[in-house]
């Protein structure tokens, strides 16, 4: 079986230890975007907030930005917007916070994905991206996929209760608004009283991509990069799994903290 092109794109890992001021979270994304991504960067730079990032333009010129404020040392504010400048975290603005003491981050970046996870006792998600849509080629998708996740706190700051992997923000039908629901995700094997069951009849455990369903028509828009869909109860937030990605490709994977829905979570491309 051949690596499907979403495991294809490029990707990188970088753990921080004991942040204490959320500049250093907008700094290191310059690092990892920027300097060794080759995103632009659109507003602000190190030491600035705001700062904007755009990430690579598709052959059909889609991109998405994130554009990043120091609310204060110790919490974040996300803005993300299609190429169109529409909102796609369609609650404002998206919050996430870390403890004054210092929290560790780890940072799952790419050209087509952006998942940074603050490592608290509760850790707090935000991701986001623009989906991996083969085998239709960009001269024949009416519309490009960008996503965002619903994040760990709304504008307001409060912690949200929806803070599931799979509640992220779409364009439905070629809207030209983003909505949010759990419904947004494909939930791939067999559904329990207890969890979603992701395991052969022979015990292997399976793991399947993250992918995007317009659920007013039922139709299928694309699937994460380098992202795949876990067992909660087997692999809980912090777990490293080398997943089989084709032939005798693997990757190494890990488990964020997002909420999980219908028993999974989701895990990001580390090596």
């Amino acid at each position: 079986m051949s690596v499907l092109p979403c495991y294809n794109t490029p990707y990188r890992y970088l753990n921080t230890p004991g942040v204490t001021d959320v500049q250093t979270i907008i700094d290191t994304l310059y690092a990892e975007l920027v300097t060794n991504g080759g995103w632009p960067c659109t507003v602000g730079g190190i030491g600035l907030s705001p700062t904007e990032f755009r990430s690579p333009a598709r052959a059909d010129g889609a991109f998405f930005t994130v554009n990043l404020t120091r609310t204060s040392a110790t919490r974040l504010s996300w803005i993300v917007r299609d190429q169109y400048g529409i909102l796609v975290n369609n609650q404002t603005s998206t919050k996430q916070d870390i403890d004054a003491g210092g929290t560790a981050i780890d940072y799952f970046t790419g050209p087509m994905h952006v998942c940074v996870n603050a490592l608290r006792a509760t850790q707090e998600t935000m991701h986001c991206g623009m989906a991996e849509q083969s085998p239709e080629g960009s001269d024949s998708i009416p519309y490009a996929v960008i996503w965002a996740h619903k994040g760990p706190r709304n504008d307001a700051g409060t912690l949200q209760a929806d803070r599931y992997w799979g509640n992220v923000f779409l364009r439905l039908n070629g809207g030209t608004t983003y909505y949010a629901s759990s419904t947004n995700s494909i939930v791939r094997g067999r559904l329990t009283t207890a969890r979603t069951r992701s395991q052969t009849i022979a015990g292997t455990w399976q793991f399947f991509p993250l992918e995007f369903v317009d659920y007013s028509n039922y139709t299928w828009m694309g699937r994460a990069a380098q992202c795949v869909v876990v067992d909660q109860s087997q692999f809980p937030a912090g777990a490293e799994i080398t997943v089989p990605l084709g032939g005798a490709v693997t990757g190494v994977f890990k488990v964020d903290g997002g909420l999980t829905t219908s028993g999974l979570r989701t895990a990001w491309r580390k090596g």
